[in-house]
């Protein structure tokens, strides 16, 4: 089975985590371009069903690269991220993430406690940052130097901290129906809702809201990032209520002018409601990469600076109405995961 083991406690930051998990993963198709995609809250990788096939052209995912288990080891990760290592020893190809004539090389994973993946039973060893580190030592498992990283949801929290941690790992950011964390970011009645589908045990379901929750962003971390060299889109659906729209141009006018901002129309699973626009805009954003395009030539964005469209869009709604509205919409997307899930198993 693909499993990347990665022993937390090794880590040089306390908290960093303490017990050994597995993470579960699947990669598809073949290239120099690497793209790693982070699900969000109660979402395995099958959710991505729609991106690998845009990118790759089939869900069909590599057999004989995936049967090869291999254990991450500390030492990849921190002696040098200029030189890391792969986990035979050998040195990691100085691939640049980049689109090539080769294709287009994508891997999927199960986050820490959600699908195959290790579900520790202490809230503690969910945060954003620890998640992160676990898409680092899957990065090093793999081989991969750098790679455009795309992350949905709580994925795109998890992203985010990989991109500020690790900069030179990242070629590109793709943050999708993202918000700046805390408790406002996952509604109760969705919360409710999962529970309810039994999509992931109690101690997954409790980890991954505790990261939810504890997410935040300094305003140093939104500089670091802002001022990489890395090309950030935001991409977000209008009538999102899990992650509301106003989260989006928040997060991408701190990252201004690094980041764009892509308004598409829909709720929280953009992926799948609009997925050839989503399609469209990652590989836009790998080929902008790969064309050393600047910051200024990327953002195309107006802000509006005093008031919040959204408030303009609720005046003359009622509370009641939106309330209802809320719910409705979040019952809806809980168990659009849950179609979405056992539609696509048997392709995956």
């Amino acid at each position: 089975m693909p499993y990347c083991q990665v022993d937390r406690s090794n880590r040089p930051d306390k908290d960093m985590g303490s017990e050994i998990v597995q993470i579960y993963y699947r990669t598809y198709g073949e290239g120099d371009t690497k793209v790693l995609l982070i699900m969000g809250f109660a979402a395995t990788h099958e959710a991505w069903s729609y991106q690998i096939s845009g990118l790759v052209g089939s869900v069909t995912p590599n057999e004989e690269e995936d049967a090869m288990d291999k254990v991450s080891t500390p030492s990849a990760n921190y002696k040098s991220l200029h030189e890391t290592k792969s986990i035979d020893g050998s040195p990691v190809k100085e691939d640049k993430g980049m689109v090539s004539s080769t294709g287009v090389h994508v891997c999927a994973f199960d986050n820490c406690g959600v699908g195959k993946s290790s579900a520790p039973e202490r809230k503690s060893e969910y945060t954003t940052k620890i998640m992160a580190m676990d898409a680092l030592d899957l990065m090093n498992h793999l081989g991969w130097r750098k790679a455009h990283v795309f992350g949905h949801s709580l994925g795109a929290m998890i992203a985010f901290k990989l991109a500020v941690m690790f900069p030179d790992r990242v070629a590109s950011l793709a943050l999708l129906s993202a918000s700046g964390g805390g408790y406002e970011c996952i509604p109760k009645e969705y919360v409710k809702n999962i529970s309810a589908t039994g999509l992931q045990n109690k101690y997954g379901q409790n980890g991954q809201l505790n990261a939810c929750w504890t997410h935040g962003v300094s305003a140093e971390e939104y500089e670091k990032l802002r001022t990489s060299s890395i090309l950030i889109s935001v991409i977000h659906g209008r009538g999102d209520v899990i992650a509301q729209f106003r989260h989006a141009k928040n997060i991408a006018r701190k990252l201004h002018p690094a980041a764009r901002l892509i308004e598409l129309p829909g709720g929280h699973l953009i992926t799948h409601q609009h997925t050839t626009e989503v399609n469209k805009e990652l590989m836009e954003l790998i080929r902008a990469t790969d064309a050393n395009v600047p910051h200024s030539q990327w953002n195309k964005v107006s802000f509006v600076d005093e008031e919040d469209e959204d408030s303009k869009d609720d005046q003359g709604c009622s509370g009641f109405v939106k309330r209802v509205y809320r719910w409705i919409t979040c019952t809806d997307s809980c168990f659009s995961w849950k179609e979405l899930f056992f539609s696509r198993r048997k392709l995956l």
